[in-house]
């Protein structure tokens, strides 16, 4: 048996959170590769949500707004 927790439960969320993105911007924002964006999330570097409502379904993750990627100015 798989216990879920609370804290589980609340990373699945009806809506996309303002500041949240889909994981392909997220990685060009960082300026890194989509698995790497993927590791960090693991590690609790950056926090991400799973969408379960609508049509725009899947992770998204919050991306600093100080955070520069490689290809900002």
């Amino acid at each position: 048996m798989i216990g879920v927790t609370d804290e589980i439960r609340a990373r699945f969320v009806a809506d996309i959170p303002s500041g949240y993105l889909p994981l392909d911007e997220a990685a060009k924002r960082l300026g890194c590769a989509r698995q790497t964006v993927l590791h960090k999330v693991q590690r609790g570097e950056l926090d991400a949500v799973q969408v379960v409502n609508g049509r725009r379904k899947g992770l998204r993750i919050q991306v600093n707004a100080a955070a520069t990627g490689l290809f900002d100015k």
